[in-house]
């Protein structure tokens, strides 16, 4: 009897760590399934709020102070580039083509919750007009524009490609020595040979002087040094008969050369003044 009861018990034993396994695997199996369920809604139900949420753009606003662009045209370019909703817009994407303008310096662009997209700007500041076309901006360098007639006010700085920053510089350089003499430059140029041309104006506390422009052959290289040579001339011979002079070449290492205007060119200028008078 004792036997057959051993015998019983070591069966059941058996059946019973086989049926636990199995039972543990069906939980296991059960658990994964409604974790993968819970995860499947959270997933379907993110992706419904995510369509919900990003909704089209209702309403572009554009702040900056402008004087060459306007609000008008950079709301248009921003609609141009709306290629998704509120949250989708790739808001790099959008500053990016902004700032490829030549008259936009910078731009931020932001969202405002439900469908307000912002726009901030700042605005290049143009120094000079560069070559026939284009502007250069305070850091030198050469923005490309359509038209720069709108900008006759500004000096204008010629010279090779890739040579406008230097240009620029030396510009600066050469209006702050002149300007202490009343002078202003209209006109600064390098050519192919490496060699500088001045065109100057005298100014007054109203305005420019009628016909005082004077155009200045400084050649290559030692700018300033020439300049500080033609000052003193000017100064203290050249201010007062301005109307006389045809042009000025500072090349020369020790002195100034004037070409004066011929008494016919002078008598029909003083004419023309008497006559608008």
């Amino acid at each position: 009897m004792t036997r057959a009861a051993n015998k019983k018990g070591a069966v059941r034993n058996q059946r019973e760590p086989r049926f636990e396994g199995l039972w543990s695997l069906l939980r296991t199996a059960m658990f994964t399934l409604l974790w993968s369920c819970f995860a499947l809604g959270m997933l379907w139900g993110g992706v419904l709020l995510y369509q919900n949420l990003d909704r089209p753009i209702e309403r572009i606003s554009v702040q900056g102070d402008f004087k060459y662009a306007s609000r008008e045209q950079i709301a248009r370019l921003v609609r141009g580039q709306l290629n998704g909703g509120f949250l989708s817009l790739e808001l790099g994407k959008i500053r990016s083509q902004l700032e490829r303008d030549p008259w936009i310096a910078n731009a931020v662009v932001s969202r405002r919750w439900p469908g307000h997209l912002e726009i901030s700007v700042t605005e290049e500041m143009p120094i000079a007009r560069w070559n026939r076309r284009g502007f250069l901006n305070s850091r030198g360098q050469a923005l490309d524009i359509e038209d720069n007639s709108g900008l006759e006010s500004l000096p204008l700085l010629l010279g090779p490609r890739g040579q406008a920053r230097a240009i620029m510089e030396e510009y600066q350089h050469a209006a702050q020595m002149l300007l202490p003499s009343g002078l202003k430059t209209m006109e600064f140029r390098l050519d192919n040979r490496r060699a500088w041309y001045l065109k100057v104006v005298a100014a007054s506390g109203t305005g420019v002087v009628e016909n005082s422009a004077l155009e200045i052959e400084v050649g290559q290289g030692n700018v300033t040094e020439k300049l500080k040579r033609f000052l003193a001339v000017y100064d203290t011979v050249l201010r007062h008969r301005q109307g006389e002079i045809a042009q000025i070449d500072i090349r020369y290492p020790n002195g100034v050369a004037v070409s004066w205007r011929s008494q016919t060119a002078i008598g029909k200028q003083k004419s023309g003044e008497a006559k608008n008078g």
